[in-house]
Formats: structure tokens, sequence, C-alpha cells
């Protein structure tokens, strides 16, 4: 079908089509999980020039391009001792054009260590640059909450909070219970010297694909709705992520998205229902199955599958702290596998949610703009550095791919594995940050996505509160008859 040409003060024509299992090779072992994907109703997609055809990717698509970008000849300043670098160097411009391959060296360590520099507040901000980034109008009218959860690198996650740290936003830090007591001390020491940078004392046991996620979340959304900040949007992160965008491409970003949550949502996979059909504990710190069955929610609700990690808007937030369906289903959540998948992208489909959505939202489809992240069944895209867990730890020679992605963060990295990937990515966002103009910033990219199309056309009293209450009340409604039948 032919469709407009793009625009952003256009109103699109629109395609309405069932989504597709991903074309896959027949001996791939992840066929049968992937044809087990129930469909959902519509994927609605604007314009043919997204990334992907609406019918889904073609996964055998190469998509590894050597970026073709250029820097200006801005002089470099002398280092100064202590200080990160703030401007690109002869090195990382190599790597992102991807002009070399052979693994570098680590870099030497700084002649101050984190642990001596906190001691002193005003010489820690100064020598960290966190007063340094220059702040629009714009971005200050645009206050952002960012939560970031960590288990290990005082180091790595301070390199993270010094790149995404503004004046006017909020920033909220869960450290793990199980980390080792300086961890906590550190970040803690960290936190005195910003007035908007809160760490959690009340820490939660966090094991891996436990409710715990959730409960550490929970405690900073309800930090993020207390601070006294009107910030518009929630991101939350993990204390080994990284930014690709600056806050002001952020600010740009969500402008666009109007209301509407960024959150990989799509059809929990039948294959998956084992999370939710039996009971799960917790034991020497791992989740096991304990073989009992577990009752059904006591509503009528399509459980979703999707990320963790995502941009929410603040109505979004205060739904997940006060809706009384909600409560109840993140209580039911409690003893399921890995609910983290299932919370966010599950209550984001709720008629009554702010910022929700019913259309698809997948990475797998490139329609998730929070993460840029890669899966060892990804196809078409390589992992340069080691897969953990499924997910891939990026490296130096991932650079190259990094800088094409339009994504808001990547997902992940270790300081000690490589930390030239995230000390080249910080040269890159401060050099976007003080040089505007040399943005890279695919803006048609968040135009075309579904949610973000359905949200730039939608009437602005299908946000209003009274409104949203009552389609929550015609879903109660419909669950009470289909109850009695």
């Amino acid at each position: 079908m032919d469709t407009l040409p793009l625009t952003e003060n256009k109103i699109f024509q629109s395609w309405v089509v069932e989504t597709v299992p991903l074309l896959t090779q027949k001996r791939n072992p992840l066929n049968k999980l992937r044809k087990s994907f129930p469909k959902r109703k519509t994927w609605v997609v604007v314009d043919a020039q997204h990334p992907y055809p609406p019918d889904g990717p073609s996964r055998n698509e190469v998509h590894e391009v050597i970026p073709n970008i250029t820097f200006p000849d801005i002089p470099v300043p002398a280092q100064q001792p202590c200080h990160p670098n703030t401007y690109l160097s002869e090195q990382c411009k190599s790597l992102i054009q991807n002009k070399k391959t052979h693994d570098l060296p680590k870099p030497q360590s700084k002649p101050c260590s984190l642990t001596a520099l906190i001691k002193n507040c005003s010489r820690f901000r100064l020598v960290h640059g966190y007063d340094d980034a220059p702040i629009t109008k714009e971005e200050r009218e645009f206050p952002l909450a960012f939560a970031i959860k960590m288990h290990t690198s005082p180091i790595q996650a301070e390199q993270l909070l010094r790149v995404i740290y503004r004046s006017h936003n909020f920033y909220c830090i869960h450290v793990d219970k199980k980390a080792a007591d300086w961890i906590f001390k550190t970040m803690e020491r960290i936190s005195r010297c910003f007035d908007n940078v809160h760490v959690l004392v009340r820490r939660e046991n966090v094991v891996y694909a436990s409710y715990g996620v959730i409960a550490a979340e929970l405690k900073c959304m309800k930090a993020s709705m207390n601070a006294g900040i009107k910030w518009k949007y929630y991101l939350n992160l993990s204390g080994q992520e990284f930014p690709l965008r600056t806050n002001f491409e952020i600010v740009k970003i969500l402008k666009y998205f109007n209301g509407a949550n960024d959150i990989e949502t799509f059809d929990l996979p039948r294959s998956q229902e084992w999370r939710y059909n039996v009971k799960h504990r917790i034991l020497e710190d791992k989740m096991y199955n304990s073989q009992e069955t577990k009752t059904e929610f006591q509503y009528n609700l399509s459980l979703s599958k999707g990320s963790a990690y995502g941009m929410f808007t603040r109505g979004f937030i205060q739904f997940i702290l006060q809706d009384d369906i909600v409560q109840k289903f993140l209580e039911w959540l409690q003893d399921t596998y890995s609910p983290d998948e299932t919370a966010w992208a599950t209550l984001n489909t709720l008629p009554w949610a702010p910022g929700g959505y019913s259309t698809e939202s997948r990475h797998t489809f490139d329609t998730h703009a929070s993460r840029a992240v890669i899966w060892d069944w990804d196809h078409g895209v390589t992992c340069h550095g080691k897969h953990v867990r499924s997910v891939c730890v990026l490296g130096s020679r991932d650079l190259p791919w990094l800088s094409l992605r339009p994504n808001i963060f990547a997902n992940k990295f270790d300081i000690d594995y490589d930390p030239v990937a995230i000390d080249c990515l910080e040269q890159f966002i401060n050099f976007r940050t003080k040089h505007p103009t040399f943005s890279q910033t695919n803006w048609k990219y968040f135009l075309n996505m579904p949610h973000v199309a359905h949200y730039r056309t939608k009437n602005r009293t299908e946000s209003v509160e009274t409104f949203l209450q009552q389609r929550k009340q015609t879903w109660l409604n419909r669950h009470e008859r289909d109850s009695k039948r």
C-alpha cells in the first residue's frame, strides 16, 4: 500500500496488519518458541519508511554497516589530571568509525581514585564535570526522573550518573542488599554531594528472576513521586547500562511521545506459561520451581511479556502506585518467575493505564526505543563482546553498531571486561552535549513507532482522569458479566 511522504506535521495513512512469527532458519531451536507467540488483534504501523516493514523483519538481513561519521576538526585541550575526557580522542574516533578492529589495552588508571575524590564534594563535582554541561530552557521545563538499580562497581555506576546528571532532574539509586557494604557506603557518600540524588537506605535482596527486582523498582518510584520535582518521565536503568543520547536529545524524543509510555509489550508466549502456572520460591539466592499449582489472577487479564526497562510517564507511575487492580496484580506476581518481564508489559495494556497502548512494541521488530541490546538469538548483528545470561556484554568493537543505534540507552557493559567502550561513549555523549548541531539522532525512527504515532494523533481528552476511570469501570463491568456466565 502506498503511503504519504513522512513529515512531522501530517497525519499519515496507516496500515492495520496482523503480526506474524519471525522468519528464522528451519533448524533454529527457537522456532518452536516463536511459533507459539499468540497474535494480537492488530499492529498499527505508520509509514513504509519504518526500519522494518509492517509484516515484520527478515531476521537474516545483515545490519552491520560501517558508520559514515565525520567529526569536525575541533582542538582538543590538554587532559587535566583526574578529569574524565570530555573531548573525542583520536582513539575513540577511529573505533566509532570502525577503522580499528584489534583489541585495545585498558587505559591507564587515573591518579585520583573515586574514594579519595568524594571526600570533598566541591572538588568531586568540579573534577568530574557535574556542573559543566550546558542546559537549555527546554530541558529545564521538561525534568526527568532516573532510577538506577545496581549491585557492583561504584566506579561504573558513578560514570553513568555523571553522564546523565542534570541539576533539575531527580535520581534514585538502589544498591542490592547483597552487595558489599563498601559499595553502598560509596554510593551513599556520593549522594551527599547532591540535593537531587537519593540512595535508598531500605534495600531489597534482589535475586535474579525474583520479585525483588519489582520491589526495588517500586521503592524508587515512590521516592521519585515524593521528590518535590515535577518530572515528566521516569527512566529505569541498571548500573551496567549507558546512554546513547544526550539529555537534550532525550527530552526532544520524549516530547514526540506526547504522553505515551515506551514499554516493550507483546503477548506472553505459551511456551513460557510455566512461569505463572506454578509457584516459584527463593532457595539459597536462586529461584526454583515448587511444583505447586498457582491459581489464576482473579480478573480476566491477558498476560504480556517485555523488557523490565523502559520510559514511563508520571501518570503511569502514579497509576502503578495507587490503582487497586494494579496492587492486586503485583501481589499475585510475587511467587512467579521473572515477574519484572511481565508487570509493566501487562499493566501498559490496561485500557485505563496512562500512556498505555495495546499495540505491540518489541525489540525484535525494532519498536522499543528505550534499549539497544543484542541477545544471543538475534540474527543479522554480531556481539563483539561476550554473552552473559543470553545478553551481550558490549565491547569496544561494538561501538560502530552503537553509534548507529537510535535508542536511548544500551545494555549492557562491564567496566572490568572492557572499559574502553563506555569511556568512548562518554566522550561521544559529552561531545554532542557541547556541540548539539552534531546530533546523529534519527528523528524519523521515533515518529514512525506504532505507539508514538497513536499518541501523536490521540484526542487529548482520552488522557483525562475521568475518561480513564470510565474505561476502568467498563472493563470491570465486562469482567463481572463474564464471571457470571
